[in-house]
């Protein structure tokens, strides 16, 4: 009899149990941490926008879908689409521009800073190879580039 009291105390019970929860949490937040990813994946393919066009002429929907992609300049440098900003729009805008101005930020992935102000000459895997002003970000950051898109 002591022996079946030893193993049914309360301590015992409690480790069990905390272990068994532990056990279970470990599980649901698995599960819930895949359910996440599978409806981000859902949403980004019901994003505006289109894949495969040159993006030399692309308006913002078909850029941001391009963020974390990597374009290659001429000179070997790689940079990655950090992200893509839509300017206000207060007008209607002129024909034969973009749907709406933005700007683009790129990190220099490999490579050395680029010079600021100066048109480079990229190639994007889906995008095609193009044309790019490209500018420095901001003094404390000489990783980051900007384009600006009207």
């Amino acid at each position: 009899m002591s022996v079946m009291e030893s193993l049914l105390s309360r301590r015992n019970m409690l480790v069990g149990l905390t272990a068994g929860a532990a056990t279970v949490g470990t599980v649901a937040v698995r599960s819930g941490q895949a359910q996440i990813e599978s409806f981000r994946q859902l949403l980004w393919q019901r994003r505006p926008g289109r894949h495969r066009v040159p993006l030399g002429t692309a308006g913002l929907d078909d850029w941001a879908l391009q963020i974390g992609s990597k374009f290659q300049t001429a000179s070997g440098d790689v940079l990655k689409l950090a992200d893509v900003r839509a300017f206000p729009q207060a007008d209607k805008r002129p024909r034969g521009l973009r749907d709406r101005a933005f700007v683009a930020g790129f990190e220099i992935v490999s490579g050395n800073p680029l010079p600021d102000q100066l048109i480079q000459h990229v190639d994007h895997p889906e995008g095609g190879r193009f044309d790019i002003l490209l500018s420095a970000g901001s003094p404390d950051k000489p990783g980051r580039m900007i384009a600006v898109f009207g």
